[in-house]
């Protein structure tokens, strides 16, 4: 383990005994990169992306919580991704790389949501696989409702090459088409536009592959996915995005969105995403 600055933010680097690596910031506990042993990066990040206190990172796997978008009165995403949260613990754990950190109503306390909670989340990662959890307690002695999602950036050659599968017959909402409902016809998902969907109460594990690699994806609590790429009229609006950014990317996030979690006084939810990498296509 090694601790140093990136972009003048601390970050800690673990290295897995297989040989994969990872690098993870303080601000926002947020995951910027892992790598397999082979030095494939499996995630991406902006080279535009700000690292100021009070900015959210573009790329890797920003934490949403405690809402989605502007589905709240909030702050847009939640205040988890701007956060600085306490580092707890990193090793090798089991012959995996493991890191936790820890987020508390006190260390948000400037965000003002009324409600006395605990957040823990581990990254756990070998060149085989990478997991994600997240853990939400009330530690309040009224009930508390969230969202929360893993907005997963994955890196690809080229976005008009990536499709993914196990969405085909899910409902979802197409956000890029006023909020309309929608049913998935085709087997496979391909990106040739501006994409924003919620697929809703997906059970099954999806596969996203393009040129140089596939990515077996799977959750646990999350009901939803979401599907995002802002193809090149909105990515180059985005000051922290290069025009062309989009190309490279497709975000395959795990989320409790269209139905938000409630925890009564002292109750947790876990909410898991774990992504395993697999040959490329042909």
């Amino acid at each position: 383990m090694t601790r140093s600055l990136f972009n003048g933010i601390p970050v800690t680097e673990l290295r897995s005994p297989d040989g994969a690596s990872a690098l993870i910031a303080d601000h926002g506990a947020h995951l910027l990169s892992w790598k397999l042993g082979d030095g494939q990066e499996v995630l991406y990040l902006s080279e535009r992306s700000r690292y100021g206190a009070s900015d959210a990172i573009r790329g890797g796997v920003p934490i949403i919580f405690p809402q989605f978008g502007e589905r709240g009165s909030g702050k847009r995403h939640g205040f988890a991704r701007v956060c600085d949260w306490q580092l707890q613990s990193s090793g090798v754990e089991e012959e995996r790389a493991v890191v936790r950190y820890r987020l508390d109503s006190e260390q948000a306390a400037s965000f003002g949501w009324p409600h006395d909670f605990e957040l823990t989340y581990e990254i756990a990662f070998t060149a085989k696989e990478l997991t994600l959890t997240l853990d939400v307690q009330n530690r309040g002695a009224t009930s508390m409702s969230f969202n929360a999602a893993l907005h997963t950036y994955l890196n690809v050659a080229d976005i008009a090459a990536v499709e993914i599968s196990g969405l085909q017959y899910a409902n979802y909402i197409d956000q890029v088409q006023g909020g309309i409902q929608a049913v998935q016809d085709d087997a496979a998902l391909v990106i040739n536009s501006e994409t924003d969907r919620m697929y809703l109460d997906v059970q099954k594990p999806l596969i996203m592959s393009c040129r140089q690699r596939s990515l077996s994806i799977r959750k646990q609590g999350f009901a939803d996915i979401v599907v995002w790429n802002p193809w090149a009229v909105k990515a180059a609006q985005l000051a922290d995005m290069a025009p062309d950014g989009y190309r490279s990317f497709v975000c395959v996030e795990a989320g409790a969105i269209e139905h938000a979690i409630t925890l009564g006084a002292g109750e947790s939810w876990r909410g898991v995403q774990s992504i395993a990498p697999g040959k490329a296509r042909p």
